[in-house]
């Protein structure tokens, strides 16, 4: 497929829900718009937040939609209905060592992080189980490696068959998505108006998501094109993660 067709292509699936978005009434379909989905497990997890000042902030500049579980039979519900989403763990030691023989089979399960206060006792069961990426005391550290893991998951995920076969991946992939902003960034009226819905639509979205809100109001300010499409896409944030969503999700056939 030419790269031209493959970007108009992806520009159409990245319009659809642009084009639904009735702004004047406020209408929205909220949805996931993001590969991944961060779970957190903890019988006390009301009283592990008493620890930190909004603990949730520290994953949200990575991913967006952060699901808090403290009953095991919630979590297993929410679970079984994954269908597009990968999911990474956040476990506490006494419910991870119960529940994780019975969900570490499951595909679209990748990482799972141990948080308990007694790392030695809790990697004695760990170490024997592939998809325990650590056993932590300290969610900073759970934080340092939960991004290391979803930047590497996003370029595995992307397929390759949707990209001409060019010798640097991450290269065609930067350039595809370069032109899908840069349409969104060049000063039209048209393109205004697209610019304008694209970030209604990620205000919807994102917002509980302060991180990501912030970013969102820096996107909206750019009148100039102070920051390059490229820039933007390469940064950690809504449009890195919405596009590469997209991209996973594209069905050449």
């Amino acid at each position: 497929m030419a790269s031209g067709n493959l970007t108009n292509s992806i520009h159409s699936q990245v319009e659809i829900p642009i084009s639904t978005i009735d702004i004047r009434r406020n209408k929205f379909e909220k949805k996931i718009v993001e590969n991944f989905i961060l779970i957190w497990l903890d019988k006390n997890i009301y009283e592990t937040f008493e620890q930190y000042e909004n603990p949730l902030q520290l994953f949200q500049s990575f991913v967006n939609t952060i699901k808090l579980f403290s009953n095991p039979d919630e979590f297993y519900r929410f679970v079984q209905d994954i269908k597009d989403e990968k999911l990474f763990i956040i476990t506490s030691g006494s419910l991870g060592e119960k529940i994780i023989s019975q969900i570490e089979s499951q595909t679209y399960i990748y990482e799972i992080y141990v948080y308990c206060n007694d790392r030695e006792y809790h990697e004695k069961w760990a170490k024997d189980v592939r998809k325990v990426k650590g056993v932590y005391t300290d969610l900073r550290s759970i934080r340092d490696a939960f991004r290391r893991d979803i930047r590497q998951t996003t370029n595995d995920l992307i397929p390759i068959s949707i990209l001409p076969t060019v010798n640097s991946t991450e290269l065609e992939q930067l350039f595809t998505c370069s032109l899908l902003l840069k349409e969104i960034s060049i000063h039209s009226e048209s393109n205004e108006q697209k610019k304008r819905d694209f970030i209604e639509y990620s205000r919807f979205h994102y917002d509980e998501n302060f991180t990501q809100l912030n970013i969102i109001n820096q996107f909206q300010n750019n009148t100039y094109n102070q920051i390059s499409p490229i820039e933007w896409y390469t940064r950690e944030c809504f449009i890195y993660s919405m596009i590469n969503r997209t991209l996973r999700l594209y069905d050449i056939d």
